[in-house]
């Protein structure tokens, strides 16, 4: 099997033994790589074992094949595709079962909730006012991802992370709406994102039959939904292994393992110490982020991290206003470039943005500053390979880079507009891990850039932690 350099604590969690087994720990502590070393174990005990390996997103899922693979190939002599091991997103693997046991349908389109929306007639607020619209359709959403089939459920269910109070009346308008929105999706052979994890459920024993899995894996399994969890552990019919940590929670997600029959106490939970990735100076910044966070625990805020330091640290770079933001990031990268050069290697440089629609336009600027890059995107471009990579902040989750650079940062990040004033707070705390998670990404040292006035989360960083300049 692969020889990985493990930590004892990184031993004694990929050698738990247990139907359920948790792996906590924070950015750069080794959570996927005993995740893949523990997945290997058991390929090598067991050649024919039946695992899925739950990603993320697409880019993930394309990175940890890219990895199996290699590894499989130069330490076992197998191929990935030989064995009965599937990769995949949640998503991409619901829709798979779905069309094999004919319950398939399409997901809805980005507009097609706001069609429904305006047909509506009622004289609750929620029906009046346009700013209530994506209030209503994320409530939809949360009820659905908590698997809740009735009203009676819903009305008494202690509802967290929304900012809007939900009486009783408010509750019995959402549910009608959503008694009609279901109806509208029936009409039009439609389901919603969540709908799938519900389906999958609703006909667990049709999926068993198609697919019987031995084991089943999770990377990153704060961000999936109460009732995907539930689906998956219903599946798995030797163990289920799970990676997560809740400072990296980038989504509405709201479960407790209980509530989903994981079972964690005792032994069953390993939470990994240190930092093996990120340099100190970089964990040092990120947690000094982390810290302004008004949803987590303290304990998942004051983690310690034994990682080493580096003597450099971390950039806040301002772009003055005779230049765009893209000089000064290409500017950046050519003196990264040249320092590694000088000393022998090439670095990967993953430039972070907010925005999917904005990174085409961040690529033709830097070619005609003859910067060469690669957009990774769904199953495209590799975080493996050296050079500049240009992605979202969403995308880079689970990955990792030497340099990262993270631009954008002015005070339009976080998006606020048409946020219900109070839904704003949960808006930023969401945002803020997002920051973390993407701080977080690098191994030699982190950049955060702007034009003009700074996002508020440049003011909440600690100052001791990283040097300011303005270009």
């Amino acid at each position: 099997m692969v020889k990985y350099i493990l930590t004892q604590t990184q031993m004694d969690a990929v050698n738990a033994k247990g139907e359920h087994i948790l792996v906590k720990g924070i950015p750069g502590s080794g959570k996927t790589t005993v995740l893949l070393m523990k997945l290997q174990n058991i390929i090598e005990e067991d050649p024919s074992s039946s695992i899925l390996f739950i990603t993320f997103n697409n880019t993930l899922q394309k990175y940890i094949k890219e990895s199996l693979q290699k590894d499989l190939e130069e330490e076992l002599q197998m191929n990935l595709d030989k064995l009965n091991v599937e990769v995949s997103t949640y998503h991409k693997w619901a829709a798979k079962m779905l069309h094999r046991i004919n319950k398939y349908k399409e997901p809805v389109g980005k507009d097609t909730f706001s069609t429904f929306f305006n047909e509506l007639s009622g004289t609750h607020r929620y029906y009046k006012d346009e700013k209530y619209r994506a209030f209503v359709e994320e409530e939809i959403a949360w009820i659905k991802e908590k698997g809740i089939k009735m009203f009676d459920e819903y009305k008494d269910i202690r509802r967290t992370g929304r900012g809007t109070a939900l009486q009783a009346n408010d509750r019995k308008v959402v549910y009608t709406i959503l008694e009609a929105w279901n109806s509208y999706l029936h009409a039009n052979a439609l389901y919603m994102w969540q709908d799938y994890a519900n389906v999958v459920n609703d006909n667990i024993n049709q999926v068993n039959k198609q697919f019987k899995y031995d084991y089943i894996f999770i990377d990153e399994a704060q961000d999936l939904s109460q009732i995907q969890l539930i689906s998956l552990r219903k599946l798995a019919r030797k163990g289920l292994v799970v990676a997560a940590d809740l400072g990296q929670k980038i989504y509405k997600t709201d479960f407790t393992w209980l509530s989903v029959g994981i079972k964690v106490q005792g032994g069953r939970t390993k939470k990994l110490s240190g930092a093996f990735r990120s340099t100190k100076e970089i964990m040092d910044l990120a947690n000094s982020l982390l810290k302004h966070d008004t949803t987590l625990n303290p304990e998942d805020i004051e983690q310690e991290y034994d990682a080493e330091e580096s003597g450099l640290l971390p950039g806040v770079l301002n772009a003055n206003s005779y230049q765009y933001e893209t000089e000064l990031v290409a500017k950046l990268i050519k003196d990264i470039q040249a320092q590694t050069k000088a000393d022998g290697w090439e670095p990967t440089i993953g430039i972070l943005l907010f925005e999917n629609h904005r990174i085409d336009g961040w690529r033709k600027s830097l070619y005609y500053s003859n910067i060469q890059s690669e957009i990774i995107r769904d199953q495209y471009g590799s975080a493996l390979t050296p050079g500049v990579k240009l992605l979202t902040m969403h995308g880079a989750k689970g990955l990792e880079f030497d340099y990262v650079i993270i631009s954008g940062l002015n005070d339009r990040f976080p998006l606020l507009r048409n946020r219900l004033e109070d839904e704003i707070n949960n808006a930023i705390d969401t945002n803020r891990r997002l920051l973390y998670v993407s701080m977080t990404r690098a191994k030699e040292n982190v950049y955060l850039t702007y034009k003009g006035k700074p996002s508020r989360f440049i003011e909440e960083l600690d100052k001791e932690f990283y040097r300011f300049e303005e270009y």
